[in-house]
């Protein structure tokens, strides 16, 4: 069948939207009706419903010790400490309702939602992460949130695979890394911003390959660049022990320009790799994909954010 595009008013924010031709083919696949409600408005709808770096104290509701939990008080939800949760004294199945045909579907869900207990906070086969959420395979990882196979982290989000890290957001398979944001297989860097293979990097933006660089901007394969000017060793040690000397006046000078080199730098319309007939941002082996945006391995989505190793899948958030 032939769909053609559709535009409708959003029942939330009330501005029209365009249902596009292939919106129509996967709610035929799926056997759903179309929604009612815009990009934007479907999405935040979605993400309201996850909680992801905002903690709160309550107690177990099993045991009653105090512990730290994704729910405040005003939840009115069943809190289990990750002991409790994890424990063979309770069995879920106990709390197993019927369909009641006669009653709203979504709200004998809400029913459902309320009597079962939850686990206060995600954090599986890791080891002193007690102040955090969505944390697997770690150790030692302090307010630190949506963590996988790493150790030693402070005040970090969004952390794959590294070590010794603090303050940073989307960081994978690094050490030694501060403040820095889309970073890969970097060491010994601070205040970074997408860049991937580098070593002693500092202030810079977009950098490939690069080690021992200091307010540099889309350099690939470079070595002791200054302002993306090539210098020689005892001039970078020079400048560097000069923008590090411990001051705080120092520092915030060094902020202002890092700043600077990133919007005076060249801007890729978008983060692609290995990706064919898309839009979004930060995509990688992803084919088919319609507003989609950090996704790895993905074909036929749409509507989407956070996803991995997904296909025909709509309107989903961190999968």
């Amino acid at each position: 069948m032939e769909y053609k595009a559709e535009t409708k008013k959003c029942q939330n924010c009330k501005n029209d939207f365009t249902i596009e031709p292939d919106d129509f083919s996967f709610y035929e696949k799926m056997d759903v009706n179309s929604l009612d409600l815009c990009f934007q408005c479907g999405m935040s709808q979605l993400t309201s419903l996850r909680n992801e770096r905002i903690v709160y104290w309550d107690k177990c509701y099993k045991c009653g010790e105090k512990t730290m939990s994704l729910y405040g008080d005003d939840s009115h939800k069943i809190i289990y400490c990750h002991d409790c949760w994890w424990g063979d004294n309770w069995d879920g199945l106990d709390y197993g309702l019927d369909y009641d045909e006669s009653k709203p579907l979504i709200e004998q869900i809400k029913n459902l939602q309320n009597k079962v207990p939850r686990e206060a906070l995600i954090v599986l086969n890791s080891t002193n992460c007690n102040y955090g959420n969505n944390i697997r395979d770690s150790k030692d990882c302090y307010f630190s949130f949506l963590i996988a196979n790493s150790e030693h982290l402070l005040y970090s989000m969004w952390i794959v695979g590294a070590k010794d890290c603090m303050d940073n957001h989307k960081v994978v398979d690094s050490e030694l890394v501060i403040h820095s944001v889309d970073v890969a297989n970097c060491y010994k860097s601070a205040y970074l911003h997408d860049s991937s293979d580098c070593s002693f990097c500092y202030f810079s933006y977009d950098l490939k390959g690069c080690n021992n660089c200091l307010f540099c901007s889309n350099l690939r394969n470079k070595s002791y660049y200054i302002r993306n000017k090539k210098v020689n060793k005892e001039e970078y040690k020079k400048e560097f022990e000069k923008v590090f000397d411990g001051s705080f006046t120092t520092f915030k000078k060094a902020i202002t320009e890092y700043k600077n080199v990133q919007e005076m730098a060249i801007h890729r319309f978008a983060f692609f790799l290995k990706t064919e007939n898309s839009i979004g941002n930060y995509l990688q082996n992803c084919n088919n994909s319609y507003r989609c945006f950090d996704g790895v391995n993905c074909q036929d989505v749409r509507n989407v954010a956070s996803i991995l190793y997904s296909k025909d899948t709509h309107y989903s958030y961190a999968i």
